[in-house]
């Protein structure tokens, strides 16, 4: 399971979680990556479960670790899933 998660975190550039963490709350983190493709750093947003943030707040969040990561000399864009 935990394999299954990962492969599909690297695939998709994000990560979701669903009150796994903290009950009644969900979070969603992407990865800013150098120029090997390793993390250095991470962004991340939480929120009550019941009131999600606008798919456009993600993919602002996806947008600024893109940026991040090319300011550390990685160039690589990570598109993000339907989720």
């Amino acid at each position: 399971a935990l394999r299954s998660l990962l492969t599909g975190t690297r695939r998709d550039g994000v990560a979701h979680e669903d009150g796994e963490v903290t009950p009644g709350f969900a979070s969603m983190a992407v990865a800013v990556l150098d120029r090997s493709d390793h993390p250095v750093a991470g962004l991340a947003l939480t929120w009550p479960s019941d009131d999600p943030p606008a798919r456009a707040v993600a993919e602002r969040l996806r947008r600024a670790a893109s940026e991040l990561s090319r300011r550390v000399g990685g160039a690589r864009d990570r598109p993000m899933s339907g989720r």
